[in-house]
């Protein structure tokens, strides 16, 4: 989005002939009570100078709204509360900047809802916005597999020399981190599955440990199964510098933290699948 199409709320208000007063009814034309007056206001607020300027837009604009009003419909009315300021607000100027991308603009309708129900308030963080922010469409793809498989093993495939078996005290050389058996991975797109996960880490959202694995060996037959171990055996046997060397998987642990599962609780609309 060219920084150049956005105006200030007041000069889009001149342009739409709308007068100050009339700051409770937003810029797309729908009455601020779908919203709630406080809601409303800001909403057209900060959405209608993009509107004004670039309406090829409005659609997605619209869409985030009607997101917004269903998801707060499906909370029961004694459960509504108003939403902290300091949510709503960063939430809505975030989401002006991510309107065209429909999950990530998602994310951020569920937030506000989640802010606006008395159950999940106490849950809603403000770092939560930025955390959004800094998510791409990819990494919310990879998110909502690693919620569906919460039981999914994690490791790193290695290569060493010498010995019959990896041990600790070994050296080795990595070849692809932060393996999971994503059914779409293979040895060419495996960095962008690694980079997603390592972005989640930085977030906070999950964490790994790559020195304690699961009890349960069987967990990591789906990674010794996978297709990319087998392609990175038949890259490492091309290459001269890696004669006499073994491939194996190095096992790792990992988890959602507490802070990524009241992340996922607030900004994901589904209850994960165990």
């Amino acid at each position: 989005m060219d920084p150049n199409d956005i105006k200030t709320g007041l000069e889009a208000a001149k342009d739409l002939g709308v007068p100050i007063e009339k700051l409770s009814e937003n810029a797309l034309g729908k009455p601020t009570t779908e919203l709630g007056e406080g809601l409303g206001n800001l909403f057209w607020l900060v959405f209608s100078p993009i509107h004004t300027a670039r309406a090829v837009l409005e659609p997605r604009i619209k869409g985030f709204q009607k997101r917004i009003e269903e998801r707060l419909s499906q909370i029961p009315e004694e459960q509504r509360v108003e939403p902290p300021l300091n949510i709503v607000g960063p939430t809505l100027e975030a989401a002006k900047f991510h309107i065209e991308d429909e999950e990530i603009r998602n994310m951020f309708a569920e937030l506000i809802a989640s802010s606006m129900n008395v159950k999940s308030q106490d849950k809603v963080h403000p770092s939560f916005v930025e955390v959004i922010k800094q998510l791409s469409s990819f990494d919310v793809k990879v998110l909502n597999i690693l919620l569906k498989n919460k039981h999914w093993p994690i490791a790193e495939i290695v290569i060493f020399e010498g010995a019959e078996e990896l041990t600790s005290a070994g050296s080795y050389q990595v070849i692809i981190d932060n393996m999971m058996p994503f059914p779409e991975m293979d040895f060419s797109n495996s960095d962008h599955y690694s980079a997603a996960i390592q972005n989640l880490c930085r977030l906070s959202i999950i964490s790994i440990d790559s020195e304690k694995y699961y009890i349960d060996l069987k967990r990591y037959n789906q990674l010794y199964e996978h297709v990319v171990l087998e392609q990175a055996k038949v890259a490492a046997s091309i290459d001269s510098k890696f004669d006499n060397c073994k491939i194996d998987l190095k096992k790792g642990s990992w988890s959602f933290t507490s802070f990524g599962n009241m992340f996922v609780d607030c900004c994901f609309k589904n209850d994960p699948v165990e």
